[in-house]
């Protein structure tokens, strides 16, 4: 018999922990941990590692492997006998309590599902007043037993519910030598690379994103990227006509044939808010004066990246700050990136990127130049307004940059 101890459950019962061990079979396999009741009173939960069956007593006073192991026999009997299964603690559970090892507890897929079984445990317990009651505590053990909780197995065949997992033969099963564990599911994220426009040197950054992220988050994501703070407004320009009209002269397509083609074929713009009268105007300008169709025009928040960016239309502009002029071109330069993380990853990048409202690329170069000096009527009005005696232009960080994106987004 194997019982996996989480640290609290080992050190409120004085247990000795071992080296990890295989169990005879899947009857013989527990992992253990505490909570506490409404009152603060502790208990002890027991659950089998492959079925997420568990028993639930209290632990006041049982601060040994001895005792605690006496009250897991007598809860485990009990139960076997409450629900006419005697036979099954008398032939696969009490045989192995001659042969007890205590573990640490290491599989992360059946501590999940303990934690889970744990938040429902500790409401149910507060509406039953108490688990002190023999009648009380199979209760409690019927309202579990009626939640479909699946085993850590990966075959839907051998998932058990708690309910008759006793009946089951798969339980009779050797226990394999690595705890059964639920694999990381993996996500298909974009590889971008994007890069401030005018820079010199070069300020860019390569990152992950899920592609069925907004174009909105997008855009946080880059203004986490190049330091910028969200202080104002920005807006996407996707070339589809452009980029469609370089894919019709790949096809040797006649001026004629892609002029009928291209007649309907509008650019994308988003925005982070839509003016419609502003925008009103604008499109009668192109159409009035420069015999263009206007761009269709949405709010970022609307989009899904996949139905802007793909392999067919792989580039667009980010600008930001339209007094600065922040201007970033982006280039997905792959779409089927598996990641076991769906959230933004910064991968590299060089340059610090953006200072807000400094007066755009103009103003950078003056704050490189002015600290570079470290002299002059520049660099102390730049060190005034920054706050700074000096400023490192050239650094990234990617993982502080990743810790601000899982913080903020």
């Amino acid at each position: 018999m194997v019982f996996r101890c989480t640290k609290a459950a080992a050190e409120y019962g004085n247990i000795t922990l071992s080296q990890n061990a295989k169990a005879e079979n899947r009857y013989c396999d527990w992992f253990v941990d505490m909570f506490n009741d409404a009152n603060g009173r502790n208990y002890f939960l027991v659950t089998n590692a492959f079925s997420l069956f568990s028993v639930i007593f209290p632990a006041e006073e049982i601060v040994s492997q001895e005792k605690f192991l006496a009250h897991v026999n007598q809860e485990l009997q009990d139960y076997c006998n409450h629900k006419n299964v005697t036979a099954v603690f008398t032939e696969h559970i009490a045989p192995h309590f001659q042969h007890v090892v205590f573990s640490k507890t290491n599989s992360r897929s059946v501590q999940g599902s303990m934690r889970g079984m744990k938040e429902r445990l500790p409401f149910r317990i507060r509406f039953l007043g108490g688990i002190d009651k023999q009648e009380i505590r199979f209760s409690v053990d019927d309202h579990i037993n009626k939640m479909p909780y699946n085993c850590a197995a990966t075959e839907a065949g051998d998932c058990i519910f708690p309910e008759r997992f006793i009946t089951s033969d798969t339980m009779k099963k050797p226990v394999p030598d690595e705890p059964l564990r639920l694999e990381k599911k993996l996500h298909t994220l974009y590889q971008f690379y994007a890069e401030l426009k005018g820079s010199t040197p070069k300020i860019w950054r390569r990152f992950l994103i899920s592609p069925s992220a907004s174009m909105e988050d997008m855009a946080f994501v880059l203004m986490i990227l190049f330091n910028a703070d969200n202080s104002h407004l920005y807006r996407f320009e996707i070339p589809v006509r452009k980029l469609m009209e370089v894919s019709l002269k790949n096809q040797r397509l006649t001026a004629e044939q892609m002029e009928e083609r291209l007649k309907d074929v509008r650019n994308l713009e988003l925005e982070s808010y839509v003016d419609e009268q502003m925008d009103f105007m604008d499109d009668m300008f192109m159409l009035n004066n420069l015999k263009q169709l206007p761009p269709k025009r949405c709010e970022a928040y609307h989009m899904k990246i996949k139905n802007c960016i793909s392999t067919e239309i792989p580039e667009c502009t980010f600008f930001y700050d339209f007094g600065d002029g922040w201007e970033f071109k982006l280039k997905l330069e792959n779409a089927e990136v598996q990641s076991p993380l769906r959230k933004p990853q910064a991968l590299s990048g060089e340059g610090l990127g953006i200072i807000e409202d400094c007066g755009g690329i103009g103003g950078l170069s003056d704050i490189r130049r002015a600290f570079a000096k470290k002299s002059g009527e520049d660099y102390e009005n730049y060190k005034a307004w920054l706050g700074k005696s000096d400023i490192d232009l050239d650094c990234f960080d990617a993982e502080k940059v990743n810790r601000i994106l899982k913080k903020e987004l």
